[in-house]
């Protein structure tokens, strides 16, 4: 399994290599490795973000004069990287959920990749796969923004299941949809996992050029 990942990780950087540096094309090697059913990596096509952003009057990322962006809430300079929390839902017992935010910036401007993972919780081996990806990441070197999520789903994360466990043990049509994966672009009124898509969308997703799901 520890190779799996790794040889993951190698092809994961090979495309956001592609995407985001644009040294060279993707090799046949690790295109193979993404197209293999099997495997963590799931590429989604390029999104019409001109389309998008004609149809919402808006620009995908706020660029200040002084040359950082706003996203997520966080202001981000050229060759840094914030972090923070988002806060998604408050719990019955005050708790709230939260998912993990890394935006990171390059020192040239170019397109804005998204990097996610376990958007549901049995998906482990896809947060150490990220979190080795950006831990090697050399700032200096990159060109436009990454936007990195590594616990998309964290309720379902931490009981290792592929749905928040209480989507399971209430009736399917009181909690439908229970998969934030096939709820996008998610409802800012609905149950826990449309306001998991909906924050998704409207804070990260939509900003990007480009998505990955690990």
């Amino acid at each position: 399994e520890t190779s799996n990942v790794v040889e993951d990780e190698d092809a994961l950087a090979r495309v956001a290599h592609h995407l985001l540096l644009r040294l060279e094309p993707v090799d046949d090697h690790a295109r193979a490795k993404i197209n293999q059913p099997v495997r963590a990596l799931r590429v989604l096509h390029q999104v019409d973000h001109e389309m998008r952003r004609a149809a919402q009057g808006e620009r995908m990322i706020d660029m200040s004069d002084d040359g950082t962006c706003e996203v997520a809430g966080m202001r981000v300079a050229c060759g840094r990287r914030e972090q923070k929390r988002i806060r998604v839902a408050e719990l019955p017992e005050g708790s709230w959920v939260e998912l993990p935010v890394m935006v990171i910036r390059g020192v040239e401007p170019g397109p804005t990749l998204y990097l996610g993972a376990a958007f549901h919780g049995d998906e482990v081996a896809g947060v150490e796969i990220v979190g080795r990806f950006v831990s090697r990441l050399d700032v200096t070197a990159l060109r436009g923004t990454l936007l990195v999520v590594p616990v998309q789903n964290p309720l379902a994360f931490q009981v290792q299941h592929r749905y928040f466990i209480g989507h399971m043990l209430k009736s399917p049509m009181d909690q439908n949809p229970a998969d934030p994966w096939a709820s996008f672009p998610g409802d800012p009124n609905g149950n826990l996992a449309a306001l998991i898509a909906h924050v998704l969308y409207d804070q990260l997703l939509r900003h990007a050029d480009f998505m990955i799901d690990v």
